[in-house]
């Protein structure tokens, strides 16, 4: 069986701040930077099999991190670092006004801006 590894390449325009919110936050490891003559500087973080590259050549995309559990103890954790949530515009019929978290038949969602402003949804599995 194959194994395989996420790569996803992030805008960041400060690397330091951006390295402190995935590590603090998710407990992503800073692997180190790479920079040369060439290209813009990067920073390098992994959890698990996923790599995020932050750097000011990366992509303002979005970033969906995967949770096995509780999604309200992470959103409450983000809140109180100050990280501002928000509701999709085609999910808004399916959130209550206060809501940070939309319920799916497959899911949790919990949408929300990183350091760099980068789109990031959190998303639990429904169970079975």
């Amino acid at each position: 069986m194959p194994k395989f590894q996420a790569n996803f390449f992030l805008y960041a325009e400060d690397l330091q701040r951006a390295i402190s919110f995935y590590s603090e936050n998710f407990n992503f490891q800073h692997l180190g930077n790479l920079e040369d003559e060439v290209t813009e500087k990067w920073a390098a973080l992994k959890l698990d099999n996923t790599v995020i590259w932050l750097g000011k050549n990366g992509s303002s995309v979005g970033l969906i991190l995967l949770i096995d559990e509780d999604i309200e103890s992470y959103v409450n954790r983000l809140q109180q670092n100050k990280v501002i949530f928000f509701i999709p515009e085609e999910m808004k019929n399916s959130a209550e006004e206060s809501s940070k978290i939309i319920e799916t038949d497959w899911g949790k969602h919990a949408w929300f801006f990183d350091s760099e402003r980068n789109v990031v949804m959190l998303f639990e599995p429904a169970e079975g």
